[in-house]
């Protein structure tokens, strides 16, 4: 099993709603929530290996 962390960060100058981020390896949508400016958020996601069972 492989963990990550995927971050995402508001560089903008106005806060976002309802937030999410895609995991492009598994599709997995995540809502992060409310991002105010210059805030980040992260979400930690685990990769199994199929072939091994981990």
């Amino acid at each position: 099993m492989i963990t990550y962390t995927l971050a995402v960060e508001n560089i903008g100058n106005v806060t976002l709603d309802n937030v999410t981020v895609t995991d492009p390896l598994t599709g997995e949508n995540d809502n992060v929530g409310t991002l105010a400016p210059a805030a980040t958020a992260s979400e930690d996601n685990d990769l199994h290996d199929h072939s091994t069972g981990y």
